[in-house]
């Protein structure tokens, strides 16, 4: 098993994503609460899956917000992520004195 994420990409729109510093892939779900007269504790279900992905690259990112296309984690262990439909909603530049810029990318799936 790997012990870093080194040698793992991002592609975004059949475009590689540069140089990769870190990356996450969240997915959660906003619990329901089930819970009725009959029970004798509170029971929650799983609400409808979220996602996003960020990921910081050396250098400034091209990726515009709002550019659409399927977004594709390959992680060195072999395994994966993917939206099939997905839009970039956050381009943050940074640096710092005798540092690189770099750039923080935010990715959503996309229903439009």
């Amino acid at each position: 098993m790997a012990k870093s994420a080194n040698g793992s990409t991002v592609t975004f729109a059949s475009s590689g994503q540069g140089s990769l510093i870190s990356l996450a892939f969240n997915e959660s779900a906003e619990q329901i609460q089930v819970t009725n007269l009959a029970s004798a504790v509170h029971s929650f279900e799983d609400g409808i899956l979220s996602q996003e992905l960020t990921f910081t690259v050396n250098g400034v990112s091209t990726l515009s917000i709002g550019a659409t296309g399927a977004v594709a984690v390959s992680w060195n262990d072999g395994s994966s992520d993917s939206m099939a439909s997905a839009v970039v909603t956050g381009n943050e530049r940074s640096g710092d004195l005798d540092g690189p810029i770099t750039s923080n990318v935010t990715i959503v799936p996309y229903g439009g």
